[in-house]
């Protein structure tokens, strides 16, 4: 019985390693896609009016999910897209694509 215990912790510990792996490896993406985006806003910008009204409904679903409305999207998948918005608005890349 300790030597399953101790096989069971040691897989936690794995999985514990690589989610935390993986989600570093997703906010690395992020930050990649936000500069790409940010220098968009300046050199085209038609991209990111084209983007926004897409990812503001997206962003508004998330608010929602994350309250405990069913929207129908899981609020893992929706996620990423209210992030990006949000550092898109801090950032002003959509007010100089002139979307704001």
């Amino acid at each position: 019985m300790a030597d399953n215990l101790d096989a069971l912790n040691a897989r936690m510990e794995q999985l514990e390693a690589e989610l935390s792996a993986t989600d570093d490896w997703a906010q690395g993406v992020c930050a990649a896609l936000n500069d790409v985006l940010q220098v968009m806003s300046h050199r085209t910008p038609a991209v990111l009016q084209d983007l926004e009204p897409r990812w503001r409904e997206r962003r508004e679903l998330y608010q929602r999910a994350n309250v405990g409305d069913d929207v129908g999207i899981s609020p893992d998948v929706l996620q990423p897209i209210s992030v990006l918005y949000g550092l898109l608005q801090a950032g002003g890349a959509w007010a100089r694509s002139g979307v704001h």
